[in-house]
């Protein structure tokens, strides 16, 4: 395949002269030569295009992988215990995933909120999965499922230190039964009124109204979203050069050793230094075109072959056997040899010939042949 399979771990390093090419800017060039970009371990979470063998890369959501805890954000909540090991490592607060084959390092974990959206760049060979280490789809959803509880826990740590920090007047201080008091409120009692005052009939068309709109937002909205993320590649996005273009692998041991992994924020700096880098690009040149990735539904049989080598089919001589090809043959060559007269009783005789047939195919199906001015049980197969 020349997009990778999600669920796989993989080696990711980011090309910033790639990502400035386009401008033809020798200022940019000179600039993104000097960043030296790093190698970093990575999680394939999953694809955000839709692969095609004529895409120059493939938009994909990763998750870096580190050697240590999390480092704490009291800011958002997170703590450094919202990881996940990676079997062989089993220092830490939860259970550990097992990828498949056994990882080669020992000392890893899954970081929570350590995401990236990056541009895979489309080999010129195809990725060779059959070295990649990986995790089952079923640990891949508990390894999920974690996180959600995770982040679960930082909204309640950020909205606690909030509430927190908000001073509240005196005269407005909260009730313990408020909630149930308002629910009380909203109760339908028997003469189908509300006791806010409120005719129920009206209510009901009120409530219904709104849940409808809502509703149809809401599916307005989940539509915006799905053509937004733009899988089919058809919409020019302003922001597709600011993305980070990277190379990856799969041979983790031939890029990476223990000692070698990169801590996942060092990335952060090196983004930003490329983005800086195309903005003022962008700001000497604002007539550039943004880089266009070929979609589905703009390649072309010569972009086709540029990548697909073509299949030489065999002829029908070569397909058949040899004995065969030379019995054709030489009935071809009696049928030129024979006279006008037998050709023509020849054909006298397909008429003949054709019933026998279909009587033949009648019996081997067990089908009645079809009897004359007789009607046939509807929608069962007849010969006519």
């Amino acid at each position: 395949m020349y997009c990778p399979h999600p669920y796989r771990y993989a080696v990711m390093q980011m090309d910033p002269v790639g990502m400035i090419s386009h401008f033809q800017d020798p200022i940019a060039t000179a600039a993104a030569q000097a960043i030296r970009p790093k190698k970093y371990l990575v999680y394939l979470d999953y694809p955000v295009d839709l692969p095609s063998v004529t895409c120059k890369w493939f938009r994909y959501d990763v998750s870096l992988i580190g050697t240590t805890l999390r480092p704490e954000d009291s800011a958002n909540g997170l703590t450094s215990d919202m990881v996940v090991p990676i079997f062989p490592n089993t220092s830490g607060p939860r259970e550990p995933v097992r990828p498949y084959p056994s990882f080669p390092f020992p000392n890893c974990y899954h970081w929570l909120d350590c995401g990236l959206l990056v541009r895979i760049r489309r080999p010129e060979m195809r990725f060779d999965h059959s070295c990649s280490f990986h995790l089952e789809t079923r640990q891949h959803f508990e390894l999920a499922q974690l996180f959600m509880e995770d982040h679960a826990r930082a909204r309640r740590a950020v909205d606690e230190r909030l509430a927190q920090d908000i001073p509240q007047p005196a005269g407005d201080a909260c009730d313990a039964n408020s909630e149930s008091n308002a629910i009380e409120e909203a109760v339908i009692v028997d003469d189908g009124s509300l006791r806010n005052g409120r005719e129920s009939s009206v209510g009901s068309v009120d409530s219904v109204s709104d849940a409808a709109y809502s509703s149809i937002n809401s599916s307005y909205d989940s539509v915006d979203a799905l053509f937004l993320m733009d899988p089919l590649g058809l919409i020019t996005d302003d922001a597709v050069e600011s993305i980070p273009l990277v190379d990856m692998w799969f041979e983790l041991e031939e890029h990476l050793t223990v000692d070698t992994i990169t801590n996942p924020m060092d990335v952060i700096e090196e983004v930003n230094t490329t983005v800086q880098i195309i903005r003022d690009a962008r700001e000497r040149a604002p007539s550039t075109k943004i880089p266009v990735n070929d979609s589905l539904f703009n390649f072309h049989s010569d972009s086709i072959r540029s990548v697909v080598p073509p299949i030489e089919e065999p002829t029908y001589a070569e397909r058949m056997p040899s004995f065969i090809y030379q019995r054709i043959l030489k009935i071809s060559q009696l049928e030129v040899e024979q006279p006008a007269a037998k050709r023509a009783n020849l054909t006298a005789k397909c008429p003949t010939i054709w019933r026998t047939l279909k009587r033949m195919v009648a019996r081997m199906v067990h089908l009645p042949p079809r009897q004359p001015e007789c009607a046939h049980p509807p929608f069962l197969p007849f010969w006519p």
